[in-house]
């Protein structure tokens, strides 16, 4: 039983580390899901958005009728699959409890941008202006402890 248990906890340790090394955009489509992942904690770039950015506003890519919402909406790489919650301990108690959803893309997050393509990149949503996004860059850190769950 042990060694069943072991091998089991290889098995998701060779499918996170795969979804991690993932540089390109393209590369995600033999990725394994998140929903094929054990609950893991990772080093992640977390940048911030709002609706006022560009062209599809407070849009997700989830749902065409969904809209972002503050301590709810984060964006990920293709590897986290729509619907994955996410938590981010930082944010406990100021987003929310800090459990996020992936319901956004993103061509920054998808290519890892922000963290030069070696890290997964989270662009978490907030309500207002440019401003509160500029309060969050300079209150937190730039990495931080992602949880990412099992999609549920």
């Amino acid at each position: 039983m042990k060694s069943i248990i072991i091998i089991a906890l290889a098995a998701f340790s060779l499918s996170f580390s795969a979804c991690s090394t993932i540089n390109a955009p393209n590369n995600h489509r033999n990725a394994p899901k998140t929903s094929q992942i054990a609950p893991n904690k990772i080093k992640a770039r977390i940048t911030y958005y709002n609706a006022h950015e560009d062209k599809w506003g407070a849009r997700v890519s989830m749902s065409p009728k969904m809209r972002a919402c503050e301590g709810v909406t984060v964006a990920a790489h293709p590897c986290f699959e729509f619907g994955t919650k996410v938590i981010i301990p930082n944010f406990k108690g100021i987003l929310g409890n800090g459990v996020f959803e992936v319901q956004d893309r993103g061509t920054k997050v998808t290519r890892k941008v922000a963290s030069g393509g070696n890290e997964f990149v989270f662009d978490v949503f907030l309500n207002g202006k440019k401003r509160k996004i500029n309060l969050f860059e300079r209150t937190f850190p730039e990495y931080m402890d992602v949880i990412v769950l099992k999609k549920g």
